[in-house]
């Protein structure tokens, strides 16, 4: 299997709260996670040659332990999740009304952060950055450790859902394999992180 994995980082402390741009640490669920995680991607044949991570180090950690010394892990902001300002480090089941408010209209800020259009176009251009270079080097696969909105965004990026009109499909320490299938991109769980 070839194409970009997309990993998402482990349980952290934070899990009942919004954490965003906080960067709390991995939790013990969490290092159990990653560690069966990192077996999968050892254990298959994937023929990774660039391991990215957003610059957070719930990701980093989890870059570093896949690339097991053998590659160079790079970061990227690109890979940073969505800057929810005033809304992070809240209790999730308190603001997640707010946060589907402003992924239903993704042209306003969340206060004192941005909005889901500017964080879903970092993405979704650093994403097609990584896209093409695939189909320029089909034989190399790329990893990016990343956060559960970059990877849910994907139905809108390769998919039919509008922007912010996304599903949640990636669960801690999660795989998903976005590749090319002919002419268009397909994506796909391929590790549940379990």
């Amino acid at each position: 299997m070839r194409g970009i994995l997309l990993v998402r980082h482990g349980n952290t402390t934070f899990d009942d709260k919004v954490d965003a741009l906080l960067d709390p640490p991995i939790d013990e669920e969490g290092m159990e996670r990653i560690t069966r995680t990192v077996k999968f991607m050892h254990e298959e044949d994937f023929g990774i040659k660039r391991v990215i991570s957003s610059p957070l180090q719930r990701t980093l950690r989890l870059a570093l332990k896949i690339a097991d010394n053998n590659l160079r892990v790079t970061t990227n902001n690109a890979a940073l999740p969505w800057n929810l300002g005033d809304l992070m480090g809240k209790l999730t089941k308190v603001v997640q009304p707010k946060i589907d408010y402003l992924e239903n209209y993704p042209d306003i800020k969340a206060p004192h952060g941005e909005s889901y259009r500017t964080f879903y176009n970092r993405w979704s251009e650093f994403l097609r950055r990584l896209m093409t270079y695939f189909e320029v080097h089909p034989d190399e696969s790329l990893v990016v450790v990343t956060h559960s909105r970059n990877i849910d965004a994907i139905e809108s990026i390769v998919g039919d859902a509008p922007v912010g009109d996304v599903t949640p499909i990636s669960p801690e320490a999660s795989v998903t394999l976005l590749a090319k299938n002919g002419v268009s991109w397909t994506y796909s769980q391929i590790w549940n992180g379990k």
